[in-house]
């Protein structure tokens, strides 16, 4: 009986940040051959591992990446124009807001 080898990675598809839900933290991955390195959303390198499970990751939009506080504004003029809480975001979206609001510091106006 043949045995099963890894799927190839796409490079791509790890491209970004990720929540890893199975240790409720947010992850960047980057592709390098066989093994995959694994970083904090700040840049430190935490492990490198051959096999990345993916089943409990969710990507971060892109854009609540490349702009935290546009992305929060918008998802909080969103709440606001239909009355809504984060409770109403689909869960990719939730975790994008939830990914946006660590990487910024809210101030109330007076």
């Amino acid at each position: 009986m043949a045995q099963k080898s890894a799927a190839p990675v796409d490079d791509r598809y790890l491209t970004g940040v990720w929540y890893n839900g199975e240790i409720g933290e947010f992850e960047q991955y980057d592709v390098n051959g066989d093994e995959v390195k694994i970083y904090s959303p700040d840049g430190e390198l935490l492990d490198t591992v051959e096999f990345l499970e993916t089943g409990a990751l969710t990507k971060v939009e892109s854009k609540a990446v490349e702009n935290p506080v546009e992305y929060y504004e918008e998802i909080i003029d969103w709440f606001h124009a239909n009355n809504l809480s984060a409770n109403h975001l689909p869960y990719r979206e939730e975790i994008s807001f939830m990914y946006a609001r660590q990487q910024i510091k809210v101030v109330e106006k007076e």
